[in-house]
């Protein structure tokens, strides 16, 4: 492999990594907190909703 080739690769893989960064949030889409989250018992220092 020459130098462009290598190259090519490191760049490819930056761009892999940078877009499956970019694309895990997208999977906790679905798991909003439900009522389970409104039953927790929370610290008395807890922000407001």
């Amino acid at each position: 492999m020459n130098a462009s080739t290598n190259q090519f690769r490191a760049s490819l893989a930056l761009a892999g990594f940078i877009l499956i960064t970019f694309c895990a949030p997208l999977l906790s889409l679905g798991a909003m907190p439900g009522a389970w989250y409104a039953a927790l018992n929370k610290p008395v220092w807890n922000p407001p909703s």
